[in-house]
């Protein structure tokens, strides 16, 4: 059973302000239609513009922040998730916090775990919605201001003591990549499960050096892993997971539109500690990065993204493909600071199945496939799916039904508008 402040998640909170509008509003900002875009000066109007409309719905968003909020619900124990993150003084930060708080996540009544920063307004998504379609204008704000001062408050640090599970959007080591590696160090220390997630093409791209701090790679070190992998007959293996693939999505075809039953059947973990010699080469790029002469311990145990993101990790290390299931079992090997827990990665690929690898073993899980008719809104669909997964992680559920969750929580998303979700779940 969850307990309380058993999940911490730590990310840039954004205030969703959605609204109908009509072309006219979208033009007079020089907005595309289905356009998700950075807010630019011209933008900025338009955000209390949107909020005096009669039909507003705010939504407390961000990545990280979808993906607690959802487990939260999934997990329907009040407080048993707790969330840091950034806002403003304004009363986009007042709205944010009394949305969190009617989401169950564990939000005190004097709102320590948000940095309330009073240089910089909260960060805001407009959310423009004309005829079903729906344009995106993020204005991130306070949601860059984090600094690791608010995470080291007793109070504060008392959350990350409580949590157990660690879960952080890729998102925020654009902002403070010095909070991830103290709270990282500390899951390690403490064998606590941590986990983050790719999140966009551009974070693998342009922050590597930082991402790199919790998952390292290096030519050598990948040199002697694949030789280490003993895989032997490379192609008859790839060739029967091609064929388990394409047998699974023509099941899926037969079952569109219908919620895919499952066995329930719970994968035993494994309780040994692992331990294993690993062999620590120095990237000197890191070590720069760093600014020490030592190189970055390895955090993550569960690493989530999506197939692009996936492709992308891989192509600006060099490994010279895009088959996905190659690429999550790459990223599963890379080197741990701790034994305690063996790393899991698990890549989302839209309709297709979701990828799982771990020792050295790839697994396929079918998605449950919705009728076009019932699509409402994709956005939020990958947090929703980590949302998901984690309430049964945080409930040392086996990764069936891990996977399974994640695949529930993110058909009801889809079907909504924006991450939102009925009053509770039918997930059993």
């Amino acid at each position: 059973m969850a307990c309380e402040g058993v999940l911490l998640g730590m990310g840039n909170p954004l205030l969703d302000i959605s609204a109908v509008v009509d072309q006219e509003f979208l033009n007079r900002y020089d907005i595309k239609s289905s356009d998700a875009i950075l807010a630019e000066e011209k933008h900025l109007p338009m955000y209390d513009e949107l909020a005096a409309k009669h039909n507003v719905e705010y939504i407390a968003g961000g990545a990280t922040q979808n993906s607690i909020r959802v487990a939260q619900w999934m997990l329907q124990i009040p407080g048993a998730t707790s969330y840091m993150g950034c806002i403003g003084k304004d009363k986009f930060g007042d709205e944010m916090k009394r949305n969190s708080t009617s989401a169950g996540v564990n939000v005190s009544p004097s709102w320590v775990h948000y940095y309330e920063d009073d240089t910089a307004p909260t960060g805001t998504c407009a959310v423009c919605v004309v005829g079903g379609e729906r344009s995106l204008v993020a204005n991130l704000s306070a949601a860059n201001c984090y600094k690791i001062e608010h995470l080291k408050r007793s109070e504060n640090w008392a959350l990350v003591e409580k949590a157990k599970y660690i879960y952080i959007a890729g998102f925020f080591l654009t902002v403070s990549p010095d909070s991830i590696q103290l709270v990282a160090e500390h899951a390690a220390a403490k064998n606590k499960v941590f986990s983050m997630n790719l999140s966009a093409p551009f974070i693998c791209e342009f922050f590597r050096d930082a991402q790199e701090k919790a998952l390292p790679w290096n030519a050598n070190w990948d040199n002697g892993v694949a030789a280490g992998w003993q895989l032997g007959s490379c192609e008859k293996v790839r060739g029967e997971r091609k064929n388990k693939r394409n047998e699974m999505k023509k099941e899926c075809k037969k079952k569109e539109g219908e919620v895919i039953k499952r066995e329930r059947g719970i994968v035993e973990r494994e309780n040994k500690e692992r331990k294993r010699e690993e062999e620590e080469v120095i990237d000197t790029s890191i070590v720069a990065a760093a600014g020490s002469g030592v190189l970055p311990v390895r955090y993550v145990d569960y690493v989530f993204g999506n197939e692009t993101e996936a492709r992308t990790f891989a192509k600006v290390r060099s490994w010279e493909t895009e088959n996905v299931e190659e690429i999550a079992l790459k990223i599963s090997a890379l080197p741990k600071a701790s034994g305690t827990h063996k790393r899991t990665t698990v890549i989302t690929q839209g309709s297709d199945p979701v990828v799982v690898a771990e020792d050295g073993k790839v697994r396929l899980f079918p998605v449950i496939l919705l009728p076009k008719e019932k699509l409402v809104d994709t956005n939020g669909a990958g947090d929703a799916f980590v949302g998901g997964f984690l309430s049964q992680l945080v409930q040392e559920k086996g990764i069936d039904d891990c996977v399974r969750a994640g695949c529930y929580a993110a058909n009801v998303i889809i079907q909504r508008s924006g991450c939102t979700y009925p009053e509770k779940p039918d997930f059993q």
